[in-house]
């Protein structure tokens, strides 16, 4: 009886490696430039600071930019007579599944027998 179970997740398993895998696709927009936000204090500043990005990240089309997902992304703050001057900077992105069946993909190149 062990056999037989052993021998059906074995075939289960099979099929999952076997069965074409779909993979995220992540798609960014242009570097956007958030405004220099002053505040009195530097954690309330980057916190205006990275608001400000998103907001004009939609700009681009993504509805919901977050900064997890962009790239070249930086915040610089420093101290002015104000207080704090933060400004935040990336690219969004958008993490897509790419759902592509195997026939609408390019054919796999193979170095040294495709040439």
């Amino acid at each position: 009886m062990m056999i037989g179970a052993s021998a059906g997740l074995a075939g289960a398993l099979l099929l999952a490696v076997s069965a074409p895998a779909a993979a995220a696709v992540r798609s960014c927009a242009p570097l956007t430039l958030g405004a220099a936000i002053t505040e009195r204090t530097e954690p309330v500043a980057r916190r205006k600071a990275l608001e400000d990005w998103m907001q004009r990240a939609r700009v681009h089309g993504i509805a919901q930019p977050t900064w997890r997902t962009a790239i070249d992304k930086s915040v610089v703050c420093g101290k002015v007579a104000a207080g704090f001057e933060c400004q935040a900077r990336g690219a969004p992105c958008v993490i897509r599944q790419n759902l592509g069946r195997p026939s609408d993909l390019p054919p796999r190149r193979r170095p040294g027998i495709d040439a």
